[in-house]
């Protein structure tokens, strides 16, 4: 018999949330302990006030999940560099990625990296979304053109596996992002819904190929995109497709690690699905994570939503418990929290 509680706490482990402000509130606290969350995500709103400031924020956010919920929290940025840097000086001001891929070889990218990942552990922050995979192969497509390593799938992959390497020499956990592959889009998911209309071969060959090594190189997560694939799926866009989540990346490519959604709140979304039946609709196509990442009138409604789809059998227990496994091995390779620090 599975408890009130023990089900909060299986369905709340899915959402990863935004916090409002740089200071913890009673208005943080009470979401934390409503939600029950499986993590956090920090953005400039988050992060003002410093190095001493951030770890502040944090050590209060894992400290009610170690004394509430027994376990630590995941704690997410975009510290990719360039135009998605989340973290001002005195935190490292991070090249682009495609100033890297110009300037830097792969080894001077893991250093570059490593220093990151050193900054990030030493306030608190265990995962950082990035590396960016998603490749740029029309000049057209500019809307990841500074965020992208550039056209060539090897030395995408190869820069990938610096990222990955440079954090982990400090503890913390990557996210390769946005499966399968949005370089290519002409729309801006954060507003409207994307298409991306290449075979299926090309895509994994070229799009795919640095997810694969990513994969292999032990990436602890993988990001969804917020666009159609019509090769994998004519009905569903990546985040909610189980074509993709599952029989693609799950099953063809073997990936054993967390697969995160992107921002639900993105106009790709919003615009188109309700955010209840959008994040049982992810959960149901494979999705480990969801991520919500500022209104906690929509990170309620999407818990609400899950819960209700677990009672009405649209969501089964192991579904559940198949992610909470795979989040307690994450866990483990946390480092300890330490909220007196």
């Amino acid at each position: 018999m599975t408890t009130d509680k023990e089900i909060l706490e299986l369905v709340g482990r899915m959402l990863m949330i935004g916090l409002n402000g740089e200071n913890f509130s009673r208005e943080t606290r009470e979401l934390l302990l409503d939600v029950r969350p499986g993590g956090i995500i920090l953005f400039k709103r988050n992060v003002g006030g410093g190095p001493a400031q951030v770890a502040s924020l944090i050590n209060s956010c894992q400290e009610i999940s170690m004394n509430e919920f027994g376990r630590p929290l995941l704690t997410a940025i975009d510290q990719e560099g360039g135009p998605v840097r989340r973290l001002d000086p005195p935190f490292s001001v991070l090249p682009s990625q495609r100033e890297m891929a110009e300037k830097l070889d792969q080894d001077e990218v893991r250093v570059l990296s490593s220093k990151s990942g050193r900054e990030l552990a030493a306030v608190g922050i265990n995962l950082n979304l990035a590396p960016v995979l998603d490749m740029l192969t029309e000049e057209q497509a500019t809307f990841m053109a500074e965020r992208s390593f550039g056209p060539d799938p090897e030395v995408t992959a190869k820069l990938g596996e610096a990222v990955i390497d440079g954090h982990a020499e400090h503890g913390v956990l990557t996210c390769a992002k946005h499966f399968p592959g949005i370089g290519d889009v002409h729309q801006d998911p954060h507003r409207e819904l994307p298409t991306v209309s290449q075979p299926a071969e090309r895509l994994r060959d070229v799009e795919i190929l640095p997810f694969r090594r990513a994969i292999e190189h032990g990436v602890a997560g993988v990001m969804t995109a917020h666009v159609n694939f019509t090769a994998f799926d004519s009905d569903w866009p990546g985040t909610l497709s189980r074509k993709i989540l599952t029989e693609l990346l799950r099953d063809e490519l073997g990936f054993a690690g967390l697969i995160l959604t992107d921002d639900m709140e993105m106009g790709a979304v919003t615009e188109n699905y309700q955010i209840g039946p959008a994040a049982v609709r992810a959960v149901r196509a494979g999705a480990d994570i969801i991520l919500i990442c500022h209104r906690a009138d929509r990170i309620r409604e999407a818990r609400e939503a899950l819960l209700e789809a677990f009672r009405s059998g649209q969501i089964g227990k192991k579904r559940l418990e198949a992610t909470s496994a795979r989040l307690d091995k994450i866990y483990k390779k946390l480092p300890e929290p330490d909220p007196a620090s």
